[in-house]
């Protein structure tokens, strides 16, 4: 705008005070004067649009300002000089006015830039100054002084006008900068607000992500929570309680017994009463009916046990057909009380089971012992519990009896007798006798059953029923069963052969019955060296009422090698028609108490077993043959083969070889019957 002014005033000016006299020169001159305006015009459109750069102009743009600044001033300088004198007075006037003005404004307008005001107010009036010091008139020579005071003065202002424009400048630059500053810091702030809007709604999107997350991860954790408390639950109920019946198992009951015992251990009076409970003929209706009607009568009767020991500290299953409740008696119960509590519990549990195939009835025996009157250990006060059933069973079962003090001294006698039979089998302390078994017909002596007997240091003979019996219930039985058979086919190659045909040796249900029986066997033979088919296996009919298919594998595996097997104590037991005709049984060996009672019923039994016998291809022992008259009986029915103490009582093998010679020789005598030899 100033530059397009400027422009207009030098035009005007220029056409009003245009010389006459000097065309050609004034033309050159407002040529030169067009083109410095427009030189000055192009370096103003070459001027930044940026306001800050603006302010800090480039050196280049500067330079030609200042190029045209200088330029302009020369220009009106030259006009004055050269026109000046030639101008009537009212132009002379003008021009003077206009180039006063002009100066007067570009100092004003250059003061920031001292040096170019200076130049250019020089270039304006300095050249003005000397045309009217060049005038004719007094009036010329003031002015041109006027002039020249005028510029002295115009330095002093652009001086004193320069500080503070630069100072305003300055001020303006930083008003500019803070301007611009501030539109950036408004627009970083527009966009960190946008981005801030973007991530608080990120924010919010991550929230509810997360609360997704967190609840999903809450329910999976309140399920996995609830579930390991089953789980938990399940793992206490499964250490705790019997899975057959519901009641509590042996450890729940030894955690009661531990907690109820030491409260009261050094009370005078008893404050809790164990009852050990073996149910009767149990395992009767278990091999008769199946496993799974025994579990089912289990249930039935654990439920009768729970309702009438309902205020019990504990109703345990102990194991198998026996179970153990605890109770703490009233104040004022004595034993009396205990015994009939006792009597109550046998009542209910007698009650007839309504099965699928009709009623069955169990009944219970009961052991009582009493804490802390009869013992103050936990375990010990079931173990005299349990000593008190055995002595009940002793008496025929079905009763309640309570622990007598002088039974411990019986029971630490068992024991060391159990511990004594163990080192007996160790040792190699037991010995066999022999029994012959006796052909009736001709007195040939058919098989010799191997008898196990047992002479201790300082008891002397201990009977086989006691020790035998001893073996089943401490478990020796499968040991011993195994010693017998070693030892008895090792010492039957002495005496098999012409004169004897086998060796018989008994069999019990649990060596039977274990995995490893028929490598005992095979073990035995290899080791004796004796052929298989001298050896006759003697099992009770018991074994048949186990699992039949695998009792049925192992007597087919047996009667494959040529062993002979016997049914021992034939009627007294589990007595089946069915399995005699299923399995490999070769004998029959006739209970002898069939032979005590000929009398009553026994000698109908004898002959009716002799007759299937024979329908069925079977041989027949007669075992409990003492008497002459007993042998006549038996043979009128028509046994061939009897064993008893008639013929002989069991020998040791060293008496075995006197004992067939005078048996022969007896039978060469009178061939006739059978010799008596019980005295051999």
């Amino acid at each position: 705008m100033a530059i397009v002014m400027t422009l207009v005033a030098t035009l005007v000016v220029a056409v009003a005070a245009a010389p006459a006299g000097h065309p050609a020169t004034f033309d050159a001159w407002l040529a030169s004067v067009i083109a410095v305006l427009g030189f000055r015009a192009w370096n103003v459109w070459r001027f930044p649009r940026d306001p800050v750069l603006r302010l800090d102009a480039s050196p280049a743009f500067l330079v030609r300002f200042a190029a045209g600044i200088v330029l302009t001033g020369l220009c009106w300088a030259a006009f004055v000089l050269l026109f000046y004198r030639d101008l009537p007075s009212h132009e002379q006037t003008l021009v003077s006015t206009v180039v006063t003005a002009f100066a007067t404004g570009g100092m004003t307008v250059l003061a920031s830039l001292p040096w170019l005001a200076m130049t250019y107010t020089m270039l304006m009036l300095v050249p003005m100054a000397v045309a009217l010091f060049a005038g004719d008139t007094r009036a010329d020579l003031m002015l041109g002084a006027l002039s020249l005071i005028y510029v002295v003065l115009s330095f002093g202002t652009v001086r004193m006008a320069s500080g503070s424009i630069r100072e305003a400048i300055r001020l303006a630059r930083e008003n500019a900068n803070l301007f611009v500053e501030a539109v950036d810091r408004e627009a970083r702030m527009r966009t960190l607000n946008t981005e801030l809007e973007h991530s608080r709604q990120a924010q919010i999107a991550a929230n509810e992500r997360l609360e997704h997350t967190v609840r999903r991860r809450t329910m999976l954790l309140e399920k996995e929570i609830e579930e390991r408390k089953s789980y938990q639950e399940r793992l206490e109920r499964l250490a705790n309680e019997d899975p057959l019946t519901a009641l509590a198992n042996r450890s729940r009951l030894n955690a009661v017994l531990n907690a109820a015992a030491p409260a009261q251990a050094d009370s005078g009076q008893s404050r809790f009463v164990v009852y050990f409970i073996d149910l009767d003929r149990f395992k009767e209706l278990n091999d008769g009916l199946g496993h799974a009607t025994g579990d089912r009568v289990l249930r039935v009767l654990a439920q009768r046990m729970r309702a009438v020991a309902a205020r019990a500290l504990c109703v345990a299953r102990w194991g198998g057909d026996e179970f153990v409740i605890v109770r703490r008696p009233d104040d004022d119960d004595d034993e009396a009380a205990d015994l009939a509590w006792g009597d109550r519990l046998i009542a209910a549990l007698s009650a007839p089971i309504e099965l699928d195939h009709g009623p069955v009835q169990i009944g219970a025996t009961i052991g009582v012992a009493r804490h802390p009157a009869d013992g103050t250990n936990p375990e010990q006060i079931v173990r005299l519990a349990d000593m008190a059933v055995f002595h009940a069973k002793q008496q025929g079962g079905g009763v309640t009896c309570a622990y007598r003090a002088e039974w411990g001294a019986l029971a630490e006698e068992r024991h060391e007798l159990m511990q004594a039979l163990r080192r007996a089998i160790d040792t190699d302390a037991l010995e066999l006798h022999y029994q012959p078994i006796v052909d009736l017909a001709d007195g040939r002596v058919h098989a010799f059953e191997a008898l196990v007997r047992w002479r201790h240091p300082t008891l002397g003979n201990i009977p086989p029923a006691r020790f035998v019996a001893l073996a089943e219930e401490s478990g020796h039985i499968v040991r011993l069963g195994a010693w017998v058979l070693r030892r008895a086919c090792r010492e039957a190659r002495r005496f098999v052969g012409d004169r004897c045909e086998r060796v018989a040796v008994n069999v019990s249900v649990r060596q039977f019955s274990q995995g490893d029986f028929l490598a005992v066997l095979d073990e035995a033979l290899a080791d004796s060296g004796l052929d298989p088919r001298a050896l006759e296996i003697e099992l009770t009919e018991s074994v048949f009422a186990e699992d039949t298919d695998q009792v049925l594998a192992t007597l087919r595996a047996i009667r494959r090698r040529g062993v002979r097997i016997s049914i021992d104590d034939f009627g007294a037991g589990y007595s089946s028609l069915s399995y005699l005709q299923r399995f490999p049984v070769h004998t029959l060996k006739v209970d002898r108490s069939f032979v005590r009672d000929l009398d009553n019923g026994g000698e109908t039994i004898i002959s009716a077993v002799l007759s299937m016998s024979r329908s069925l291809g079977l041989e027949v022992v007669v075992e409990g043959v003492e008497t002459e008259a007993i042998r006549a009986r038996i043979r009128a029915l028509g046994a061939l083969c009897a064993q008893g103490y008639l013929f002989a009582r069991p020998m040791p093998p060293r008496e075995i070889d006197g004992w067939l010679a005078a048996h022969a020789s007896s039978v060469a005598t009178n061939p006739s019957a059978a010799p008596v030899l019980g005295d051999a």
